[in-house]
């Protein structure tokens, strides 16, 4: 818990004993530890001057050292920048001669393409006319085929109707047959249930009238039967009276018997231990009379 105190362990104990043993009048202990330390710090804080100072000199040489890279650097990129340079105007010299002849090679090239797309186009525009022609004339040769064909597809579309309307009216025949047949199934239905609805209550009346004359005699036996079980629960109970009156005059009997018996027994004790004194004190007589 927060509030529970520790005790001080022996090396703890004993360490603060000679701390204080080792006071002085009006000594004060904290100035000392905080004297002792500044002097710790000042003493750390005159290595660490002398340590930046001893590094002044090595940043300087390190200086001069990138000063002088730098330079070095410097004058190299300035060298190759010079020889990259004249690499560019040769270039730019090559590259405006060779330009001029492709120019003129190029010239004479699209002037040849030019003629070859031309004849193409020319070749291509006679082959899409005869294509367009071909069309024309399967177009044609279609209309002529499904004319020819729409004929007999009718014909066997009327004898699908033809048949489709026969199939309906023998379907519609056999519907009014067998409503025919439901309902006077269901006319005989309602009638054997209404025969059997009568017989039922007939037969519901007579067994309801034989369970009354039944619940009547198993009364009649009841009753008979609670006479005799009432008339043996009071003889039960008289016997069971009897019996505690006679367990409570047993256990009060054994009782006092028990209790005149431990008073036999704790004054026979007694005499017993008197008995026991007058000899022990007859024979510490006789001791004394045979050892004067």
């Amino acid at each position: 818990m927060a509030n529970t105190i520790h005790p001080l362990l022996k090396p703890e104990a004993k360490r603060i004993s000679q701390g204080h043993q080792a006071l002085g009048p009006y000594h004060d202990e904290k100035h000392e530890f905080y004297k002792k330390h500044s002097e710790i710090a000042a003493d750390v804080f005159e290595r660490a001057r002398q340590a930046r100072a001893a590094m002044t000199s090595e940043y300087e040489a390190r200086n001069k050292m990138v000063h002088d890279r730098l330079q070095a650097l410097r004058a190299q990129n300035d060298l190759r920048i010079k020889q990259s340079l004249d690499n560019l105007k040769d270039f730019s010299n090559g590259f405006d001669d060779g330009m001029a002849q492709r120019k003129k090679a190029w010239k004479s090239e699209l002037k040849a393409s030019k003629e070859a797309l031309q004849k193409r186009g020319q070749a291509n525009d006679a082959e899409l006319e005869r294509f367009d022609q071909m069309i024309k004339d399967e177009h044609e040769e279609t209309k002529v085929y499904t004319q020819a064909q729409v004929g007999p597809t009718l014909q066997k579309l009327q004898a699908h109707r033809d048949a489709l309307a026969l199939t309906v009216s023998d379907r519609n025949r056999s519907n009014e047959e067998f409503c025919e047949t439901v309902a006077e199934r269901f006319k005989r239905l309602r009638e054997s249930l209404a025969e059997e609805s009568v017989s039922r209550k007939k037969e519901c009346i007579e067994t309801s009238s034989k369970a009354k004359e039944q619940y009547a005699e198993l009364s009649k036996e009841m009753d008979s039967q609670y006479e005799g079980v009432e008339k043996r629960i009071v003889e039960l109970n008289v016997k069971l009276a009897a019996e505690r009156a006679d367990t409570k005059n047993s256990n009060r009997w054994i009782t006092h018997e028990m209790m005149t018996f431990m008073a036999h027994f704790e004054k026979s004790v007694a005499e017993c231990l008197s008995k026991q004194e007058a000899s022990k004190a007859h024979l510490d007589a006789l001791r004394t009379s045979f050892n004067p």
